[in-house]
């Protein structure tokens, strides 16, 4: 309950006093357990399920409570990063290197996050550099002639703390042209003045190349798709005087993307497509706490949304202002209210609202917590403005969520459960309907989930320590009665491990149900699946450890994504030498 959060109200809170759903998953040895890909390790976060279409580099969406892959804010160190044109944001490309941690916050807060912040928020702090200056180098090499090469340095000199990293990924893939090629390059800078008063400056560069087979059709040998995003940011926090601070945050994130299939027997023409994407935010907070029980936070936030391709050229903005009061009348009770006035540039004015409580009850160390947030996600340009295709009368989608929860850590922290209830109606979805012999997206959708997250973690205890989570969903489409599309009704994560000095062994499991595909011929029900992987590692010297991964233990056939089957079983061995 002393952990510390930061995306539940954009600034360090002890979890007691945060009154949302929130997880975190830590940075530290997440490359060499999940290999270049971080979405693997936010599979087992409770309400989430990630989707990957195929191999290796394939696109790679999360969802969170059943919301929509565009209904998920994703930010980097500040910085929103979701494409301005599909209103999502490719995992797959984003390599765990130089990482902090990651903060999962299930639930909406557009009242701090704004558009896209429907389903919940996820959240990338990069590392902030500690200490003396040290640094590590991880190779390592695997099934499908998979090689992958990642470099950390760290440390702080003075007042001045410095990290850096960077990471290759080269694999052949599952197929023909299912080459992929990765490489991420991040660094954060940053000078303290004095206490709390900061400046960060980070930047990360990833360049990803992919061939496409697509394997949901006919096969093509030598479509190649490239892109390259850089993601930076500034940060600057000042105290004013002792119950006034301020930050400021400028931020961008600029994509390129060439998309190349020459002609062969899948393709009768070249096709080459060049698309350029840029968001550039601006962010301005002051915190007041004049009296200690009581904080009020106000931003003003603009965000710019660019998009430039062969077909058209089209911009977006955001102006918003927002008030957050967090109120503490005792020092186990927190009472948190909120509200967002924003203007878009394609549609006009509207406010959110939320407001949500938790109450610490010390003696059985269980905290209480619930609360009530709307929800809504602005239309993407493509939706807006896409030839023959777009809508530049779309609103905003919609949600209202109601949620309860407990928490409980107990027996000295040994172990730690929580349980999560919730409801979210959506109004003004966006979907796709037949208008005059044309397919225009129109704000017709309605839907409800209904749903639970249990989460547990136990030990470590005598060298043994164990976690698990399960989500079950209830959802519909308000208006068919029919199931969500893709949506499974339950998950569930578990993981084993046993530690005894030198060595460390993990057996990790993943369980998605069943869900319903949209086909050519209707609904058509995809298959659930069960999967087991393994993590082991030895520690040779203080500086050297080795370590294998295998994943699909049991080489088990499933898809993710109807048509794309997923990679069966995989194994790496590598090495991390540190310094």
């Amino acid at each position: 309950m002393n952990e510390v959060v930061v995306t539940a109200t954009k600034a360090k809170t002890p979890k007691k006093e945060v009154t949302r759903a929130v997880s975190v998953v830590e940075g530290e040895g997440m490359g060499e357990k999940e290999g270049g890909f971080v979405a693997d390790g936010l599979r087992s976060v409770p309400g989430t399920f990630v989707r990957r279409s195929g191999g290796f580099g394939r696109t790679t969406s999360l969802i969170i409570r059943g919301s929509g892959a565009t209904q998920v804010h994703v930010t980097m160190d500040g910085a929103h990063v979701a494409s301005p044109t599909t209103g999502t944001f490719d995992f797959n490309h984003m390599a765990p290197d130089n990482l902090e941690r990651v903060e999962v916050l299930r639930g909406p807060n557009s009242v701090l996050y704004g558009a896209d912040a429907m389903g919940g928020v996820v959240n990338f702090e990069t590392r902030r550099g500690e200490g003396h200056f040290s640094g590590s180098y991880t190779q390592e090499a695997g099934s499908w002639d998979t090689w992958r090469e990642a470099a950390e340095a760290q440390g702080q000199m003075g007042n001045w703390h410095l990290s850096g990293g960077i990471s290759r990924l080269d694999t052949q893939g599952l197929s023909e042209n299912d080459e992929y090629q990765n490489t991420n390059i991040s660094t954060r800078v940053g000078y303290d003045f004095g206490p709390d008063h900061t400046l960060d400056v980070t930047v990360r560069n990833i360049l990803s190349i992919v061939g496409i087979d697509d394997g949901a059709t006919l096969p093509d040998r030598n479509r190649v798709d490239r892109e390259r995003q850089t993601i930076g940011s500034v940060r600057w926090n000042k105290p004013v005087a002792s119950w006034w601070s301020q930050s400021v945050r400028l931020s961008t994130s600029i994509s390129n993307l060439i998309d190349n299939d020459p002609s062969d027997r899948a393709t009768n023409a070249n096709a080459l497509s060049k698309f350029d994407f840029e968001r550039y935010g601006a962010e301005w907070i002051h915190r007041f706490t004049p009296v200690e029980w009581d904080t009020l936070t106000a931003g003003l936030e603009y965000e710019d949304r660019e998009a430039d391709n062969r077909r058209f050229s089209k911009a977006q903005n955001t102006r918003a202002g927002y008030l957050q009061n967090q109120w503490n009348p005792w020092p186990d009770l927190t009472v948190l209210t909120g509200g967002r006035w924003f203007r878009e540039s394609s549609f006009g004015a509207d406010t959110v609202l939320d407001a949500s409580a938790a109450y610490f009850f010390a003696p059985l160390g269980m905290k209480f917590r619930g609360g009530y947030a709307q929800g809504f996600r602005a239309p993407t340009l493509n939706e807006l403005f896409f030839p023959n295709f777009g809508n530049p009368n779309l609103q905003a989608e919609k949600s209202e969520t109601i949620e309860a929860g407990v928490e409980q850590v107990v027996f000295e922290d040994l172990l730690e459960w929580s349980a999560t209830f919730f409801r979210t109606n959506y109004e003004n979805l966006i979907q796709f309907v037949s208008v005059s012999g044309t397919t225009l997206p129109i704000n017709v959708g309605k839907a409800r989930t209904d749903g639970v997250e249990l989460e547990a973690k136990l030990g470590p205890w005598n060298h043994w320590s164990a976690e698990g989570s399960f989500t079950h969903l209830s959802h519909s489409d308000r208006a068919t009665g029919e199931e969500l599309l893709r949506v499974p009704n339950n998950t569930a994560g578990m993981g084993l491990s046993f530690a005894p000095g030198k060595w460390e062994v993990r057996l990790d499991g993943l369980m998605v149900s069943s869900r319903e595909e949209s086909t050519t011929g209707g609904r058509n029900k995809q298959e659930g699946y069960f999967k087991l992987d393994f993590y082991g590692k030895y520690q040779f010297k203080d500086w050297l450890r080795g370590f294998v991964r295998v994943e699909n233990l049991t080489n088990r056939h499933y898809r993710e994504i109807l048509g794309f089957d997923a990679p069966g079983l995989t194994a790496t061995a590598g090495i991390t030498v540190e310094r």
